[in-house]
């Protein structure tokens, strides 16, 4: 396959030459224009061979669209088209094939289970097993279309390496029956057997939703089919996955698409063909033969080799916590000169809406010089009595931790809990709080695009969404903070608590200077701007600097725009 590369790349028809990108391929494909007429291949005498092989390439094609039924709830979990691989797999089942002819030679993958074995569905992104460090053993029964399999515990940082920031994991597992086909002479195509149907595709169970800082708990999962196809012609096939998932609102979960691996664990075809092992990584049931034979008494047996059945190996780990630090991180400051005015913008936000839009007894605090260039402003909320109070949309994150009492959320006629630690992205609708009595609450209002450094996610998960912050931090660490605060006599030591605390949470990355650039055009057009112009400003399309700019600051800058307006609309009107 010819590609096209150099200064004068294209895409598009130039005279005879054709260049467009395919899916799965960095470069651009060049072809050209030409050939024989789609008449002559299907009729000429000279490509006879070439029907030949095209009629095998398509029961290839055909075979492996089954194969990935097979995986259907987990087929998404992939980097690129991996179809093609499946369809190469295909090919080397079909070539293995002695008794067939040419051009209808039969695709018999219950023979062959061993080549699909391991399969990914990632080419650039991080394997499976590159992810989950650990055995998955599982059973498969092919007469009952069931499977077990154990799931381990799964420690971060030990036997779990998730490589991204995505605040939920679970893993999924798949069991489907892939038919065999072979030609059909009378319609002249590979047909499966007449029995197959989408009900023989595949059926899924999961895991419950876990803290991807902590891992995943130890669990067992089964599943099995309910149909039995009439004879042998068929491989039942097993697979599993691992998924990511945004926390929205309500404590609902979404999935992120475009995210997590999943491969074919094993396949169990005609006469158990796959029963030889599974490569260390799991145990079949059906290979345990018991019998009721007597051993002759001249045959000393080995008793370390009776069996006992699988054990979990003794291990036990020890965690021990590190010492406090005596000398907190110095935050770097960074200063940048825009064509904008200056960035005090942020913080006279945060004291208006502490004053106006909440209406409650409040005091407000400048943070320290470490976190100034991150954190706007702290504001401590006390009210003794209960009381309904409503948030303005506004460009800022804030983080509430509850010491006493607390809040809940009011919408339309339902009232949800909010935890004691949480996180409140940006939003384009009002939201109405309701304290109970005596509530005291430490917000943390950080400046736009300030808390990208505290927290290893993509901050526009948290669009219009109200979390809990021990989806992000351990628990155990939120505990001793909350205790401490409530502890505390006086309102300066709960500001200390919690700028000590943000500063262990700090990491030391620089600012993104595009995205700091691009908030100062907005805030100096007061949000009035096109985004195709602003990226034009910085000089970069638009694709990446949306990209950039919602990880950093919790939208796109559209968004971002109609919150700078609205902002503006109320400051004028007040």
């Amino acid at each position: 396959m010819p590609f096209l590369e150099g200064p004068f790349a294209f895409t598009g028809k130039l005279d005879m030459l054709s260049a467009y990108r395919m899916r799965g391929v960095d470069k651009i494909v060049v072809r050209r224009k030409g050939g024989p007429s789609r008449e002559k291949i299907k009729t000429g005498a000279s490509f006879a061979n070439t029907r030949r092989t095209m009629s095998e390439f398509g029961g290839c094609s055909r075979h492996g669209s089954y194969v990935r039924m097979a995986m259907l709830q987990i087929r998404h979990l992939s980097d690129y088209n991996f179809g093609s691989d499946i369809n190469s797999v295909m090919r080397q089942v079909q070539l293995r094939d002695g008794t067939g002819e040419w051009g209808r030679r039969r695709i018999t993958l219950s023979e062959h289970t061993r080549l699909l074995e391991g399969f990914s569905t990632v080419r650039k992104a991080p394997s499976f097993d590159s992810i989950v460090r650990a055995p998955v053993y599982y059973t498969m029964d092919r007469a009952n279309r069931s499977a077990l399999i154990d799931i381990p515990e799964l420690l971060r940082d030990i036997n779990y390496f998730p490589q991204n920031n995505h605040a939920m994991v679970r893993l999924t597992v798949t069991l489907g029956i892939v038919p065999d086909i072979t030609f059909d002479v009378p319609s002249k195509e590979y047909l499966p057997p007449d029995w197959y149907s989408k009900l023989y595709h595949s059926t899924a169970i999961s895991t419950d939703w876990n803290p991807s800082l902590e891992g995943i708990k130890s669990t067992t999962l089964a599943l099995a089919m309910d149909l039995l196809p009439p004879d042998d012609r068929w491989t039942l096939m097993l697979s599993i996955g691992i998924e990511y998932g945004s926390l929205r609102e309500n404590g609902k979960i979404k999935e992120v698409p475009r995210f997590g691996a999943a491969k074919i664990m094993a396949l169990q075809g005609k006469d158990k063909t796959s029963d030889e092992g599974n490569g260390g990584n799991g145990t079949e049931e059906h290979k345990i033969k018991i019998t009721n034979d007597v051993i002759p008494k001249n045959i000393v047996q080995d008793p370390d080799v009776s069996p006992q059945g699988y054990r979990d190996p003794e291990v036990r780990y020890v965690y021990t916590a590190k010492e406090a630090p005596t000398k907190w991180p110095v935050a770097s400051v960074y200063c940048y000169a825009v064509p904008a005015p200056s960035q005090n913008y942020n913080t006279q936000n945060a004291v208006s809406l502490s004053t106006t839009h909440i209406d409650l007894p409040v005091a407000t605090y400048i943070p320290c010089d470490a976190l100034q260039p991150y954190v706007s402003s702290f504001i401590i909320s006390e009210e003794a009595e209960i009381k309904e109070y409503k948030v303005l949309p506004s460009t800022n994150l804030v983080i509430g931790f509850q010491y006493r009492g607390r809040l809940v959320r009011v919408e339309n006629a339902d009232v949800h809990s909010l935890s004691t630690a949480g996180i409140t992205g940006l939003h384009e609708t009002p939201r109405v709080f309701r304290n109970v009595a005596h509530t005291g609450t430490v917000l943390v209002y950080f400046k736009e695009a300030g808390a990208a450094p505290f927290f290893n996610m993509p901050l526009h998960e948290l669009f219009d969404e109200s979390v809990s912050l021990d989806n992000f931090m351990l628990r155990s660490e939120l505990l001793v903070l909350e205790q401490q605060l409530a502890e505390a006599r006086t309102d300066q030591e709960r500001i200390t608590l919690t700028e000590r605390f943000l500063l262990t949470r700090m990491r030391n990355t620089a600012p993104d200077k595009l995205v700091l650039t691009a908030l100062a055009f907005i805030h100096q057009c007061q949000g009035n701007l096109r985004m195709t112009d602003l990226a034009a400003q910085l000089n970069i399309s638009q694709s990446p600097l949306e990209k950039r700019f919602r990880q950093a600051v919790g939208t796109s800058p559209k968004k971002f725009a109609a919150l700078v307006r609205f902002q503006h609309i109320l400051k004028t009107h007040r």
